[in-house]
């Protein structure tokens, strides 16, 4: 079997006024996945679901800014895209 790996590069951005701490990003895909490689964030696969929680350093994302250093790889039996 051939396998697959796709890479994805996230920008999360807090458009509140507020700081968001505690954030957590839940990601759909059109086939089942796994993490080959991550960075800069606790990311878990489970079906064709990817949830992305914070690292350390980006537990808090301040009122107006922006996150852009988490991503990850995903490993598949096919092509994949995020749904």
């Amino acid at each position: 079997m051939a396998w697959f790996f796709t890479q994805f590069d996230l920008t999360l951005t807090n458009h509140s006024d507020q700081p968001v701490t505690g954030w957590s990003e839940v990601l759909n895909f059109t086939k089942e996945v796994s993490i080959d490689q991550s960075w800069n964030g606790d990311i878990s696969a489970s079906g064709n679901t990817v949830t992305v929680k914070p690292g350390q350093y980006h537990a808090t994302i301040q009122a107006g800014e922006s996150v852009k250093d988490i991503g990850f790889i995903v490993k598949s039996d096919g092509m994949v895209e995020q749904k």
